[in-house]
């Protein structure tokens, strides 16, 4: 019987942290040929998470150049991709996210009549330069997709609500399974300054900050405001790994270079960055993929955005309402008030944090996420059956999820309702262990 032939196509580092592990999933399928293909788009970096997660790509376009524009890196992965796909001839491109990479990937599948899977589907802010070029990008590639894999509920009724409705799969997010693979408790840095921070007896902040939208002003607002937090509170140490991109590294070293208290160090390993922030007290970013992964962690987050990457009615993330005002990351009254701060209103992944994450980590733990993409996968060939009650096992899930972190009409907590002790029985006769609801 012949593979299904399936490529994964990513280029930067937030898309390989979050597809290194379905990429490994889907290659330990028997009916599936898993194929990976690496635009480079961030070369350094890229190479460093697949490192870490031990994948050695089919492809490789190795695009990157210095003071790269989007229309550079646009047409460089089309024209690079024509190789790739008829050289590899794969049967499906799965694209990750909303980089350019991910639209140029879907681009060229389109132009060669290949079928696209879309990982983390469904992501809104309905301003098409909040982020840029991301929002629409996201856009253009739902456009082409023909399966939507997306993290949340919310994800799949925004593709619903404009018109998407086949091929919708409430999967999750895979950096949980990297979470998994990356974060020890025993864990040493490479780099010795980070292992002689005061964790516990100062609070360390990490912060990232690298996006386009925050070229210029806002980001020397972000850098002069990180300053004044260093300068007015002793009891703080700032950790920043700063990005390669010479707009970024000029900002940082014009207006936050000398300041006391502030460590900047060169970019770090997907490991290292997630153990740093497992150890950290609190999440400066506006990086979309830490946004997810310091929830995941039980991390607080201040998003240093215009708008949180993906907003919801009636849920309200703290961010920069203007991209960079000073005013309103006050060291001395955002991190006093820090320990009381409700988890449940300032992760990337709202509602209640610690229910949230354990059906999260229950969907990925039970369908093995490559388990329920591979569900869907099989549907596209007559040749492939799904796995042994793939149907019922990915509804109840699904439903598990999506009941999770609701109280009833009663107030009672989700795991004390009777509709979720049912879900849960019907899930167990169809995938073992039972999981363990508490």
């Amino acid at each position: 019987m012949e593979k299904l032939r399936i490529m994964s196509v990513f280029g930067t580092r937030p898309e390989a942290i979050k597809m290194c592990p379905l990429v490994q999933e889907l290659a330990n399928r028997e009916g599936i040929e898993s194929l990976c293909c690496v635009t480079a788009q961030h070369r350094q970096m890229l190479d460093s998470v697949l490192e870490v997660f031990q994948v050695k790509p089919d492809w490789d376009l190795d695009i990157m150049t210095p003071r790269q524009t989007l229309s550079t890196i646009t047409s460089k992965c089309l024209t690079g991709m024509d190789e790739a796909i008829d050289a590899l001839k794969p049967d499906m491109i799965l694209v990750h996210g909303d980089t350019s990479t991910t639209f140029a990937g879907a681009l060229s599948a389109f132009y060669h009549q290949v079928s696209v899977g879309h990982v983390e589907a469904g992501l809104r802010t309905y301003d098409k330069y909040s982020p840029f070029p991301e929002e629409m990008n996201r856009k253009l590639v739902s456009a082409i997709a023909d399966l939507y894999f997306c993290p949340t509920a919310n994800n799949r009724a925004n593709l619903e609500r404009e018109g998407i409705t086949k091929g919708l799969f409430v999967t999750g997010n895979t950096v949980i399974d990297a979470l998994k693979t990356t974060v020890r408790p025993d864990y040493r840095f490479s780099t010795e300054e980070l292992n002689q921070l005061p964790y516990g007896e100062k609070k360390i902040v990490l912060v990232t900050c690298h996006r386009r939208e925050n070229y210029g002003e806002p980001m020397k607002n972000i850098m002069l405001a990180l300053r004044q937090i260093a300068e007015e509170n002793r009891d703080v140490e700032l950790v920043y790994p700063v990005h390669l991109s010479p707009v970024v590294r000029e900002s940082v070293d014009k207006y936050l270079r000398g300041a006391p208290r502030v460590h900047l160090i060169d970019p770090l390993a997907a490991d290292e960055m997630h153990n740093l922030m497992a150890r950290s007290a609190f999440v400066m970013t506006d990086s979309g993929g830490l946004q997810e992964e310091a929830p995941a962690l039980g991390r607080p987050v201040l998003v240093l955005r215009h708008r949180p990457r993906e907003p919801r009615p009636g849920h309200q993330v703290p961010h920069l309402d203007a991209a960079g005002r000073r005013r309103r990351l006050d060291g001395r009254s955002f991190l006093r008030r820090l320990p009381q701060h409700d988890l449940r209103r300032i992760g990337g992944l709202r509602g209640n944090i610690r229910q949230r994450v354990h059906t999260h980590d229950l969907a990925y733990r039970n369908t093995c996420d490559g388990g329920v993409v591979y569900f869907a996968l099989c549907r596209l060939s007559r040749n492939h059956t799904p796995v042994r009650n793939g149907r019922s096992m990915y509804s109840a899930v699904r439903l598990y999820r999506s009941v999770g972190s609701q109280n009833d009409s009663e107030g009672r907590p989700w795991r004390q309702q009777k509709s979720v002790r049912r879900i849960r029985n019907t899930y167990c006769r169809y995938r073992r262990p039972c999981p363990d609801v508490r």
